[in-house]
């Protein structure tokens, strides 16, 4: 369980609360938006290392 900070009042939330006990800022919107570059990254070295094993399969074939 880590803490993020709301939007609404800055304020330290776990990541698993649906609203800042604070303020009451919807936290779901940005619990989206904070795993959204973390699914990009994990993607983009996914298919970096497909790429790479069919290059170093081409080179030894």
């Amino acid at each position: 369980m880590a803490l993020i900070k709301c939007e609404g009042c800055n304020g330290d939330v776990s990541d698993t609360a649906q609203t800042c006990p604070h303020c009451g800022h919807n936290m779901q919107h940005q619990f989206i938006k904070n795993n959204f570059g973390k699914t990009w990254a994990a993607l983009f070295i996914i298919t970096a290392f497909g790429i790479l094993m069919v290059l170093m399969i081409w080179w030894l074939v």
